[in-house]
């Protein structure tokens, strides 16, 4: 369905349910200009569309769409809400020769481009989209599509759960040195926007593998950011965020391919700026290396992994892992790590 005026819709008391198993399309779309608020609904079985395939020689194939149960680049307010099983579609594959295949579509439960505030919601259980498989000579795999919300616009959440979501899966290269492409990020919330979170959970959320590495090549690294990947401004407060996991390096071809890296940051990946208060980062994993002919490196900051600018008020970041060859709880490179 599409909104173009402000429109409010309510449950009286308990949940009611709009299920879009078998529409082959997203749930809801919010255009820019329009508001829309919901309150007491449950939103489930939203499917995004798949991207197109390649046809000519040279043609990247279509991407998947972003939003599988939300697209939101208007105002939307969601209050006691749930969204849960949506989908994102898959890139499309790359021509026989010389394409490229699409990235997978991110947002699985929530794209959001313009204004969202959320309080007391769920998003659990969404998938991102694959990336698209190459052709078979000379093409890339494509990236698979990150975040369960994915933001690119202002967010607020107040009490929320992001739980249970995964990323997309790098789709595989070509025959002659295509690279397959990476895994997806940002497990729970991929922000490129604003955010501000406060008294949330953020749980058992996984970004993508790698792709495979196909005939002679490489598998590509796994997604970073199994709970938050933020690479803007983030501020979160009275929050948890336990149990996520980065993915993992795609294997090497059996002709003698390197395995992909493991994802970096099970917890929180950084390089933007990020403040976090009274926060316990705790039992995140970083991503382990893919087989290959040569070892390749597990991730590294199993708890938090920073390029940016980071700053911990009374915060607890304690038993995180980093993968198999990897090191650190948290790391940080060249930029502002401080505790306090």
């Amino acid at each position: 369905q599409t909104c173009a005026l402000p429109i409010s819709i309510s449950a009286a008391s308990s949940k009611v349910t709009i299920d879009a198993t078998g529409w082959g399309d997203r749930v809801l779309q919010v255009f820019p200009r329009a508001s829309l608020a919901l309150k007491n609904l449950i939103i489930t079985g939203g499917s995004s569309s798949a991207g197109a395939n390649g046809g000519n020689e040279g043609d990247k194939a279509a991407d998947g769409e972003n939003g599988g149960g939300i697209y939101n680049s208007g105002t939307l307010i969601l209050d006691h809400c749930i969204i849960s099983n949506n989908f994102c579609g898959a890139g499309g594959q790359g021509p026989f020769f010389n394409g490229d295949g699409g990235d997978g579509g991110s947002g699985a439960g929530l794209y959001n481009a313009g204004l969202l505030t959320m309080d007391d919601c769920i998003v659990d259980s969404n998938t991102c989209g694959l990336g698209g498989n190459s052709g078979y000579a000379y093409g890339n795999g494509g990236n698979g599509g990150n975040g369960g919300i994915y933001n690119a616009g202002y967010l607020i959440i107040d009490h929320g759960i992001l739980k249970d979501n995964s990323c997309g899966v790098g789709g595989t290269g070509s025959i002659n040195g295509g690279p397959s492409g990476i895994g997806g990020g940002g497990g729970g919330l991929y922000n490129t926007g604003t955010v501000i979170m406060n008294d949330c959970t953020i749980s058992n959320n996984f970004c993508g593998n790698g792709g495979q590495g196909y005939r002679y090549n490489n598998g590509a690294d796994g997604g970073d950011g199994g709970g938050i990947y933020n690479t803007r401004s983030l501020i979160v407060s009275s929050s948890i965020i336990r149990g996520n996991f980065s993915g993992n390096g795609g294997d090497g071809s059996g002709e003698g391919g390197t395995g992909g890296n493991g994802g970096n940051a099970g917890g929180v990946y950084n390089s933007g700026k990020s403040v976090l208060t009274t926060c316990s980062i705790m039992y995140n994993f970083s991503g382990n290396a893919g087989n290959g002919n040569i070892s390749a490196n597990g991730g590294d900051g199993g708890g938090i992994w920073n390029s940016g600018v980071i700053t911990l008020y009374r915060s607890t970041v304690a038993c995180n892992a980093a993968g198999i060859g990897g090191d650190a709880a948290l790391r940080s490179e060249e930029h502002t790590s401080e505790l306090q």
